[in-house]
């Protein structure tokens, strides 16, 4: 065999293996990227399971995806802010009911959202509970969700005690600006409008399975 040959042989060996090299380089980052996609994926919840969650799961990171779960299909939903309302009145202990201590979801949401941790999971708590206390302007008081605002708020004025606890949430920015919206509606405001966006379509956010599963 020539030299040349010898030469032209181990350039196409050369090419082979860079470009092997570089195959593997793309196989490696797309596996990393999978199982940092399936990581971070959580499975379907039902509305009793999110309930569940939110006040018995022993990670606040756990109760914060909860609480995304049900903001993604409360708006408007009577039957969902129902079932939200009277868990946290400790209305179906075959959901868990109330803790030992007496608390209920809303309080164990109040205690959430002024506890240190993650940024991202304090605006879920925030988000829950403007959302289960958004009146409808459009809509008078018969109206059926409106309704459930009101009584929301009271059960959180009178029974949870939430203006002394909000007192107590730090934060600024979007923060502080949820947080104000939620002590006018106590204080009687009830079309206090919260910041526009709320926090469902953030990362680490489960799928909610129908009402009749």
């Amino acid at each position: 065999m020539s030299r040349a040959m010898l030469g032209n042989s181990f350039v196409a060996i050369s090419a082979s293996a860079v470009l092997g090299a570089a195959a593997l380089a793309v196989l490696l980052v797309w596996l990393r990227k999978r199982r940092s996609s399936s990581a971070t994926t959580l499975p379907d919840i039902s509305v009793p399971e999110a309930l569940n969650v939110l006040t018995r799961a022993e990670q606040r990171e756990k109760r914060a995806a909860a609480a995304r779960a049900l903001i993604s299909i409360l708006d408007g939903e009577v039957q969902v802010l129902e079932e939200v309302l009277e868990e946290s009145q400790g209305k179906h202990p075959e959901y868990g009911g109330l803790l030992p201590d007496g608390r209920g979801l809303f309080a164990m949401v109040l205690g959430d959202l002024s506890a240190a941790g993650r940024a991202i999971d304090t605006q879920a708590f925030a988000d829950l509970l403007l959302q289960c206390t958004a009146f409808d302007a459009a809509w008078d008081e018969s109206d059926e969700w409106n309704q459930l605002t009101l009584q929301t708020v009271k059960h959180l004025k009178e029974d949870v005690k939430a203006e002394s606890q909000l007192l107590s949430v730090s934060g600024s920015g979007s923060l502080k600006a949820k947080v104000n919206v939620l002590r006018q509606r106590l204080s009687g405001d009830r079309t206090a409008s919260a910041p526009e966006g709320f926090s469902e379509d953030a990362p680490h956010t489960p799928g909610m399975l129908s009402m009749n599963t």
